[in-house]
């Protein structure tokens, strides 16, 4: 549709109300600097962005650009409008508010409502930007243009949704579990088949219960355990002495310090403090996105810089993709952290355990007292949070006496305890194993899930990519005609957009330089190039929606060009 004429009242540049009377066709405008040309502009570009204007996007302009679009002269009660009228005869009609709100009524909306501001409007501060970006920002610039951006969502959506399913079901946790009881598996039936356990979990039900109908291996181990239990509580002092003694003789603690030290070997230690404040702040950040007014700009507490909180959703999750290497080693660190700090707290129980009181009085007696009075005073919890070097070093010195001494104690025990001790450790070990199998068909069912709203993902991003590289063939065409206009003669050849191999949402610019090809236009060509080779990418674009008729704005687009630049 057709713009017949644009009219301002004291918006940016115009005071008293002023008309820019295009009558459908296409001018130029010309004058001095400062002399309110780009108002205009700026108005097609508040109405197309919604109440945005690029170049206002800064601290300054306040929380709806009301400081930059509001004349700063205009006088109290004076009206702030913008009027667009076309070439049907419908007009719209946008009326600003002081606070910088807005509301625009008239039929000219759902006009305007097709327009897109990328291909509409150009600027010369906007020529060499698609130039400079990443390909990744180019990618993002051009989908909307390329017709596939309701692709790409369906594509990001998909990967939010596998992501929220493996968030939701806590997936990871239900890996490390059955990591675990693989683990312990192999621990206490070494490479026994699973018949083999089956019938040893029948073997210690006959020894300990009597007779069942039940056939359920996960019934069998609770029939078992509590048939143990009982048995347990009728020992007496000596017995449950030592029974307390093997638990404490088979802590794992020498490997979750293994564990922690390996992990912690990944981080530098010194910038472990950063990293770790950095991560938790990039957490926080997103929730405090969401309540954040659009238009507000802010200090990002992750890196520094100053950010609109449209973009601050976008610019935390690249800083967490960024980070995402750090972010698995801080994690696996965390969790070995968690399950020293769990070791220990156990550790710490069983040593205060009344019926383990004549022993530890003995063995403190001999030689090992300040061990005890350092595992009393010991705060599991702060494992959690820190573990260097010092204090793991300490828990062995401290520890490490502790559990050799309830070791050799425990080997002194009663045959029988040994023998109900040993049990209870395999029928628990069964249980975690039975309980193994329900939870493993969940983890399976939910990895089945990922897996295929991953490969519906992939579908669709190779689908944009074989449709993106058809429309970039054809769009490439017409930009190196384009330039070969511009540029007759040149040794700058065969410019083209292209999509990178063995990456997703990406696009950049390629060409041969004197018959040399190059990755990007931003190796070889001088500002003025660059600047050209972005009018023609837009004209590019714009040529491919020449059938809906809409405006083309160029704004000072000209003025940076090469002197043999030709026009």
């Amino acid at each position: 549709m057709r713009i017949e004429i644009v009219g301002l009242s004291w918006f940016r540049g115009a005071a008293d109300p002023i008309a820019l009377d295009l009558d459908c066709k296409s001018i130029v405008v010309y004058g001095e600097n400062g002399s309110g040309k780009s108002s205009f502009v700026d108005a097609i570009e508040y109405v197309l962005r919604g109440g945005k204007i690029g170049h206002l996007s800064h601290e300054y302009s306040g929380k709806r650009q009301e400081k930059g679009v509001i004349n700063t002269h205009a006088p109290q009660g004076s009206k702030v409008e913008i009027r667009i009228g076309f070439k049907d005869g419908c007009e719209l009609k946008t009326d600003i508010k002081r606070n910088g709100s807005f509301a625009s009524a008239g039929g000219g909306a759902a006009v305007m409502s097709t327009w897109e501001y990328q291909r509409t409007v150009l600027r010369q501060d906007e020529l060499a930007n698609f130039i400079r970006e990443t390909k990744g920002d180019k990618y993002s610039a051009l989908l909307p243009l390329l017709g596939l951006h309701q692709m790409e969502i369906a594509a990001e959506n998909l990967r939010q949704l596998a992501k929220a399913v493996e968030q939701q079901t806590k997936l990871k946790d239900m890996q490390a579990s059955l990591s675990e009881i693989s683990k312990r598996r192999k621990e206490v039936f070494g490479a026994a088949t699973g018949d083999q356990i089956l019938k040893r979990i029948g073997e210690l039900h006959t020894k300990y219960c009597e007779a069942s109908d039940t056939t359920d291996p996960l019934s069998l181990c609770d029939e078992t355990e509590t048939a143990l239990k009982t048995r347990i509580n009728s020992f007496t002092a000596e017995q449950k002495k030592h029974l307390v003694l093997q638990d404490i003789s088979r802590s794992e603690l020498k490997e979750h310090l293994k564990a922690v030290r390996s992990a912690g070997l990944k981080l530098a230690g010194e910038v472990e403090p950063f990293i770790s404040e950095k991560l938790e702040v990039l957490e926080s950040a997103g929730a405090f996105s969401d309540r954040l007014g659009e238009e507000e700009y802010i200090t990002c507490p992750a890196c520094g810089r100053r950010i609109s909180a449209e973009d601050f959703r976008t610019h935390v999750k690249l800083e967490k993709e960024r980070l995402q290497g750090t972010i698995d080693v801080f994690e696996k660190l965390k969790e070995a952290r968690e399950t020293l700090s769990d070791t220990i707290k156990t550790l710490k129980t069983n040593l205060r355990k009344p019926d383990l009181r004549s022993w530890r009085d003995d063995t403190a007696n001999r030689s090992l007292a300040e061990n005890f009075t350092y595992a009393d005073g010991l705060k599991a919890e702060v494992f959690r949070a820190s573990s260097g070097e010092n204090e793991l070093k300490a828990v062995e010195d401290n520890l490490f006496p502790l559990l050799l001494a309830a070791s050799l104690a425990a080997q002194k025990g009663p045959t029988d305890v040994s023998e109900l001790s040993a049990d209870k450790e395999t029928i628990g070990a069964c249980k975690a194993l039975a309980e193994g199998k329900k939870l493993s068909r969940t983890a399976k069912s939910v990895e089945a899930l990922i897996a295929f709203l991953s490969e519906v993902e992939r579908t669709i991003r190779n689908s944009i990519r074989l449709r993106s590289q058809q429309v970039i063939q054809e769009i490439s065409e017409d930009i190196r005609r384009m330039w070969s206009i511009l540029h007759p003669g040149e040794a700058i050849e065969d410019v083209k957009l292209y999509l990178p191999q063995h990456t997703d949402k990406a696009i950049d610019i390629g060409l041969r330089f004197f018959g040399i090809e190059q990755d990007s236009p931003r190796l070889t060509l001088s500002e003025g190039h660059r600047n050209s080779l972005g009018l023609c990418i837009f004209l590019a674009m714009a040529k491919r929606d020449a059938d809906k008729d809409c405006p083309l704005i160029l704004d000072d687009v000209v003025v940076s060009f090469d002197p043999s630049s030709t026009l």
